[in-house]
């Protein structure tokens, strides 16, 4: 379990490199040219790797691998919220959550790793936190999850990219962007996301390969809503968080899997 500072020339170890590979679909992914996320750590676990926003005290994105025997066996769930004592940077504590009527809400679910108690348990780091609104955090945030490991259980193996956005829907318009978009942070300058993102891919027993992104106001949706509301490519969420999710994609591949919009079966 280590993090190294990418703006210190830190290095990943052969294993760590191995585990981000098998955790990351299509390679981990990169910061987009001309996009400045400033002071960043990786942190790189059994469950999921991870990229952490010194600025914004989350994490920019979150991997993880789920193959369907694992989402049958469950140890019970223990709330052992705490910072992460991998990061040197700056980072959340137990205290910037408390008083701000925010839930720390998973990126990697608890619920994916319940299979193994320590992978359970390290799920609960605040790295792998961001703060969300109670109400969308227990409600449309949690069937969305829900609907992950359903579509999981259903495939040969799934690969999940969680992450958070700050977008605002006025700078895609020329009358009303002003080149800023606004947020609230908590506690010591923990920011809240506008938007959470969910980016899945699953490949099917025969090989075959298919995507679907989902993005979510982190807020109470208007109801009724159905999950199929929330879906974008993937390619909207790379342009506007300055990421790049599967590096190694052929341009075939890409414009198949990330410049076309996924489908689910509804609702």
């Amino acid at each position: 379990h280590t993090a190294f500072q990418a703006l210190q020339g830190g290095e990943l170890t052969a294993q760590e490199i191995d585990k981000v590979a098998e955790l990351c679909p299509f390679g981990m992914p990169q910061h987009a040219p001309g996009w400045d996320h400033g002071f960043t750590e990786f942190v790189v676990r059994d469950g999921y790797a991870l990229e952490h926003s010194g600025q914004y005290r989350i994490p920019l994105w979150v991997c993880e691998r789920l193959v369907p025997e694992h989402l049958t066996s469950r140890y019970p769930r223990k709330d052992n919220f705490r910072a992460d004592p991998e990061l040197s940077g700056p980072h959340a504590e137990l205290a910037d959550y408390k008083g701000s009527g925010y839930a720390r809400g998973h990126h990697a679910p608890a619920e994916d790793h319940a299979w193994s108690k320590r992978l359970l348990d390290e799920t609960f780091y605040l790295s792998n936190m961001s703060p969300q609104l109670g109400g969308f955090n227990s409600g449309v945030w949690s069937q969305v999850e829900k609907r992950v490991r359903t579509m999981a259980a259903d495939s040969a193996v799934t690969w999940v990219i969680t992450g958070a956005l700050l977008y605002d829907p006025e700078e895609e318009q020329a009358a009303t962007a002003d080149g800023w978009v606004e947020y609230f942070t908590i506690g010591a300058g923990v920011a809240v996301p506008t938007h959470l993102f969910k980016i899945v891919v699953s490949e099917q027993d025969n090989g075959d390969v298919e995507a679907v992104a989902f993005v979510i106001a982190n807020a109470k949706p208007p109801s009724p809503y159905s999950h199929a509301d929330f879906i974008k490519p993937v390619r909207w969420i790379e342009e506007r968080s300055g990421l790049d999710f599967m590096p190694e994609l052929e341009p075939a591949q890409s414009q198949r899997l990330e410049a076309r919009a996924g489908q689910i079966d509804s609702p």
